[in-house]
């Protein structure tokens, strides 16, 4: 460590503050103490950055998203530095609609990959009510560039959920290895959810998870430009509401669209829709998770009425 301003002992574990205002903290971490989220019951040997999250808008700095959440307002834009939140984080209209949440670079794999939302359980509620971040009576939020995930095995869990009226957006996120669905939407009825350009894969590792799962939405849910790649159960499922799926990827789920159809998309199943093509997207390191498609994917060749799949590239 260089530049250190401030430091203090505990028994078990230490924090410092450096010159720039970062604090770093190492010991043990049993109980969550050195306020890494994810790194638990452990012991940390290397000194690790806490994440920050800054009010954009306002120029307040916080050390959870949720606290920054909780006294943003309509409009703000809500930045989040690499780092494991573990935290459940609720985009409530109790506080604020048309919140931007992003990632400090939404725009960078490498930062997407590295701020990580992962809860195990939503506070207070059963272990089936579980999900990393949700929408809930939330009109006009975004989510943009995190990585999504349930890290806990033992929990029945989703990592995004849509609930309740809600209305939001979830784009240039990776939504993987939930417990249960990767996204779910459930009771929006006239809300307008939108999932576009995200990477969501390894999800249902419970046996009965899919990618996206849509439930009771009387207004079309938005899919577009997402590759949805090993889900356990679906790539896409539909249940009593309405969908509109194009420029998407769907290969090795179980089921890659369950009572849903799309258009101009790569499906291996080979389902029908205007544009759909059927052949292998040539994947840069599938077992690697790179997902980005090489210059001679028929993704990006086959020639079709618009451009497809640019985000993929």
């Amino acid at each position: 460590l260089e530049n250190i301003v401030a430091i203090s002992a505990g028994s078990w574990h230490s924090m410092a503050i450096d010159s720039e205002g970062r604090i770093w903290s190492w010991g043990e971490d049993y109980y969550g103490e050195l306020g890494l989220g994810l790194v638990a019951n452990c012991i940390v040997s290397t000194a690790c950055p806490l994440p920050v999250v800054l009010n954009d808008t306002n120029d307040s700095y916080y050390f959870s998203i949720q606290d920054a959440l909780n006294v943003a307002s309509s409009g703000d834009v809500i930045k989040a530095w690499p780092g494991a939140y573990g935290e459940h984080v609720d985009i409530d209209s109790s506080v604020a609609d048309s919140i931007t949440l992003q990632s400090y670079a939404p725009n960078d794999l490498d930062t997407i990959k590295a701020t990580i939302i992962a809860s195990t359980i939503r506070p207070g509620s059963p272990f089936y009510e579980a999900e990393s971040v949700r929408f809930y009576e939330n009109t006009g939020s975004t989510v943009k560039g995190f990585t999504i995930t349930s890290p806990d095995a033992n929990t029945h869990s989703n990592g995004v959920t849509f609930d309740e009226l809600s209305s939001g957006t979830i784009t240039n996120c990776i939504i993987r290895n939930c417990n249960n669905d990767g996204v779910r939407t459930e009771n929006t009825y006239t809300g307008q959810m939108t999932i576009k350009n995200c990477w969501i894969y390894d999800n249902g590792a419970d046996g009965s998870g899919s990618g996206i799962y849509i439930n009771y939405s009387e207004t079309p849910t938005i899919v577009r430009s997402c590759t949805i790649v090993d889900n356990n159960d679906c790539g896409i499922k539909r249940k009593n509401d309405s969908v509109t799926i194009s420029n998407c990827i769907l290969w090795g789920n179980a089921d890659d669209l369950n009572d849903c159809s799309a258009t101009y998309s790569c499906i291996e199943n080979g389902d029908g829709g205007e544009g759909n093509i059927f052949s292998d997207p040539c994947f840069v390191d599938e077992p690697n998770n790179n997902f980005h498609i090489r210059f001679y994917s028929d993704c990006k060749t086959y020639p079709l009425p618009h451009k497809m799949f640019e985000s993929h590239q």
